[in-house]
């Protein structure tokens, strides 16, 4: 949701995987110049997310990288990424930073007593109540679309509510 505050600009993506590729896109699109910086030595998204990033002149992969700095003073400004192999750094300068590490719900602690989904999200109502009465969930760890932090936010005060409400009438 922030791609459009950077249109046009030089923009770091961190991630190898379909979260990543598709950030690199959609700031693809918006005329973005996108620098990807992989972890691993080869990319793991879906190979038509890669093929599309591909097709574009303005996007340089940085695989087999890490990055080891962001700066700025009141921004972004740069990123300092080293190369797994050789060890050496390089400086880029950028003016955002979009870390895209995947998708995977933290949610190992309620398998077996929540119900989920097929990504291991758990599941719950506009309420945030889960199948058990009682027990809520909010966060990037529900079925919940847009995990964004402020939609996560968001819905940890409906879960602190509906709690409240559960309390009084219990």
């Amino acid at each position: 949701c922030d791609g459009p505050l950077y249109r046009g600009q030089k923009v770091a993506v961190i991630g190898g995987g379909n979260s990543a590729l598709t950030a690199a896109n959609d700031l693809l699109s918006l005329g973005c110049t996108v620098v990807l910086v992989n972890f691993l030595p080869d990319l793991q998204a879906d190979a038509v997310l890669v093929e599309k990033a591909e097709s574009h002149d303005n996007i340089m992969f940085y695989t087999n990288h890490q990055v080891e700095e962001i700066s700025g003073d009141s921004a972004v400004s740069a990123i300092k990424i080293q190369n797994r192999e050789t060890g050496n750094s390089l400086n880029i300068d950028v003016s955002g930073v979009f870390i895209e590490i995947g998708l995977i719900p933290n949610s190992s602690f309620a398998e077996g007593i929540l119900e989920m989904n097929d990504k291991k999200e758990i599941l719950v109502d506009c309420r945030c109540r889960t199948n058990i009465s009682g027990i809520f969930a909010a966060g990037d760890v529900t079925n919940v679309p847009d995990k964004q932090i402020i939609v996560a936010a968001g819905e940890g005060a409906k879960a602190a509510l509906g709690i409240s409400e559960y309390l009084l009438k219990s």
